[in-house]
């Protein structure tokens, strides 16, 4: 810190005796206030000549006078905003001596001391102010001193004086000085800082800059560590990356750091450590404010950025992975890096590449690389760009892998109802080109290919799950089936399953197929397809969700009056994976011919398509015996379909028969005694 004393020059209206000795700058000659009770001289100039020799901190006034000891004078500032604060003083004995200096810096109406100019138009008033005897003070020179902070010299500088401020920012906090953005690119070497009262603990600093509005991103960092409060702190020797524009900010997790609240850009603030390379967040702004917190370093000779170039990965058909290495940005963060390649050797940005764009520093990264050609060989190099140009690593050399038909697997047939079924599999693996076809095919010798029946759908599928309607079927015959996908190397088969097609016990709802659409959670629905061909009990539910589900629960419902159903008997399912037919056993839901099946689930959804349409209502009526009016929803179907087997001995439906066990009072073990009607 320097400091710079004035003394005031000149003077309105006389009112001591001698005003000119209170302006000459001589302390031997003095102006007498008069024996009053309050005796105002207002010294209206000074001698500051306005230059900016550095950034003010600091500001006071003193007087040289004498007195009885008793009676005081006054001092008060005068700003062109208004007058500032009474500050007292009490003058020594004769023959004199400087009072104390009173800080008028932050006083009521106080300027903005970034100019020097304040400091020249700055005025004051001295009053005699009789305490006991009223006697006459003595006055001979009003002196004004200027606390002020000089920059270093530097290439870059960067941040707020790092000066005695009249108030603090906390911990916890990262914060960002607006005030003063980098003047030009390169590196800090020193950062200096003041800390308010309490030492600060753990600082780290960085620099910033503006990725969107208040949205700030940090380019990089240092840890400083423990800063002593009470005074300005330098720490040296470091290296911190910077560019044109940014700012300086910090983040510490203990103590205060000096800090004013008006007069300035604005400090950019948000709970918790962002002062980390690549942290970016959105920032709220107290404008006005700046902290004590300064850098400054050198600006750096920028060369092109230093790239490796690492062996290609994931080298699949059509796409692989690049990989590269930014081992020295050049002296300037690069805005883009990325991987060039071509099929004759040393590839440039001219060429096929993949880029991304930031401020990066040094550090590995990948790339995807798309659009590849399969059986083919390629020639890669890594790069980098700076305002220098760009920086390219070592070629290297791979072959994407040739293309082959489709990788498919078969799953369990589902839904089997005597002369229909639902075929089941999954696409695991394109062979480098979406398949064209995909579906089931069947017959009742082994190994089906495409030339038996086939249930199929045409588009451009990746990888996944699928189900296709098998129809036609003979009941009692065994059938073999495989899943498939084709092409344009050809079909690729499944695994083989089998299944009988046997004739349908008890079966109710739509099947668990894959659908255009989906319902939403928290209704019960109750599906009008397919109602129950049986009594009995269900003993498996097969569920196809769209949105993952949580506590499903699926029930069956039977008319009570119009649009009234009422639950006959449900289970818990639980949790329901989303993307397949999902399929639960060894249930026990009582159900009687007629029924529907119905579900609620508080969370997901299940596949929905056209149908015959089905009934909801709003909340959980899922319980047995729950009895509520439903409104109805034409042309929809749900993907809820339940079954079960027939009492033994079972061969037929009964009309009016509530329960199957039992008709006319004779077990169905003794079902043949019922005159006719045959046993198994």
């Amino acid at each position: 810190m320097a400091e710079q004393t004035y003394y005031f020059n000149a003077y309105v209206t006389p009112v001591w005796v001698n005003p000119n000795n209170l302006v000459d700058g001589n302390i031997g000659t003095f102006a007498a206030s008069g024996a009053k009770k309050s005796t105002v001289q207002v010294l209206t100039g000074n001698t500051c000549p306005g230059d900016d020799l550095g950034i003010i901190s600091k500001v006071e006034l003193r007087v040289f006078a004498y007195g009885d000891g008793d009676d005081r004078i006054d001092i008060t500032p005068v700003f062109t905003g208004g007058d500032g604060d009474v500050h007292e003083t009490v003058p020594v004995v004769s023959p004199g001596d400087w009072t104390a200096y009173v800080d008028i810096t932050s006083d009521t109406n106080h300027p903005d001391w970034s100019a020097w100019s304040q400091v020249q138009s700055l005025g004051c008033i001295i009053d005699n102010v009789a305490v006991a005897k009223a006697n006459v003070m003595y006055a001979s020179k009003v002196e004004v001193r200027v606390t002020y902070w000089v920059p270093p010299v530097s290439d870059i500088d960067v941040g707020a004086a790092p000066i005695d401020r009249p108030s603090w920012v906390a911990q916890g906090y990262t914060r960002i000085n607006k005030d003063n953005p980098a003047n030009a690119s390169g590196r800090l070497h020193s950062i200096k800082i003041w800390a308010f009262q309490t030492d600060l603990r753990g600082l780290i600093v960085g620099t910033f800059y503006i990725t969107n509005g208040n949205t700030l991103k940090c380019r990089d960092s240092a840890l400083i560590g423990d800063v002593i409060a009470g005074s300005e702190q330098t720490f040296a020797g470091l290296s911190i990356a910077i560019e044109e524009g940014d700012y300086i900010g910090a983040y510490w997790p203990g103590g205060s750091l000096e800090a004013s609240y008006s007069g300035f850009d604005g400090i950019w603030w948000l709970s918790d450590n962002y002062a980390n390379p690549g942290d970016e967040a959105i920032y709220d702004l107290n404008a006005g404010r700046a902290m004590s917190l300064y850098g400054y370093g050198d600006i750096e000779e920028v060369v092109v950025p230093t790239v490796t170039t690492q062996a290609v990965t994931d080298i699949g058909t059509t796409t692989a992975t690049g990989n590269g290495n930014i081992t020295a940005t050049g002296g300037q963060n690069c805005s883009k890096r990325g991987v060039c390649w071509n099929t004759t050797g040393n590839p440039t940005v001219a060429d096929d590449k993949s880029e991304e764009t930031d401020s990066f520093g040094t550090g590995a990264f990948e790339r995807p690389m798309t659009g590849l050609s399969p059986s083919q060989h390629y020639y890669v190099r890594a790069y980098a760009y700076n305002s220098e140009g760009y920086g390219y690593g070592d070629q290297v050399e791979f072959d994407t892998l040739a293309m082959t038909s489709p990788t498919t697997t078969t799953q369990a047939v589902t839904a089997i109802l005597g002369t229909t079924a639902t075929g089941n599999g999954s696409i695991t693996d394109t062979g480098g080109e979406n398949p064209s076809k995909r579906g089931v095919c069947w017959n009742t010798t082994g190994s089906p290919t495409v030339a038996d029946d086939k249930s199929e759908e045409t588009d451009s599928f990746g990888v996944g799950a699928f189900s296709r309607p098998m129809t036609g079927l003979v009941i009692d015959t065994h059938y073999y089936v495989r899943a498939y996908a084709y092409n344009s190397q050809g079909y690729g088969y499944g695994n083989e399953v089998e299944f009988d097609a046997a004739p349908p016990g008890i079966d109710i709802g739509a099947p668990a197929i894959e659908r255009e659409l989906y319902t939403t959670p928290d209704f019960t629905r109750i599906s009008k397809t397919n109602p129950a061909n049986a009594s009995g009990m269900l003993h498996t539910i097969e569920v196809y969700a769209f949105l993952n589900m949580t506590g499903l629960r699926v029930g069956t419902f039977y008319a009570t009056n119009g649009s009234t159903f009422k639950c006959r008997d449900s289970v818990l399912i639980g949790d329901v994976e989303a993307g397949a037919v999902r399929t639960f056993t060894g249930l026990s839901i009582a159900v009687e011919a007629g029924d529907y099946i119905g579900c609620f689930s508080p969370s997901g959804g299940i596949q929905s398509g056209v149908g015959e349409g089905w009934w909801y209502v709003t909340g959980e009526f899922i319980d047995p015996d729950d009895e509520t009016a439903y409104t109805f929803y034409g042309d929809r179907a749900l993907s809820l379909y339940g079954y079960g087997d027939l009492p033994v001995g079972w061969t037929g439906k009964i009309s009016g028969v509530t329960n199957p066990a039992k008709i006319m009072g004779v077990d169905v073990a003794n079902i043949a005694k019922v005159k006719g009607v045959a046993s198994a």
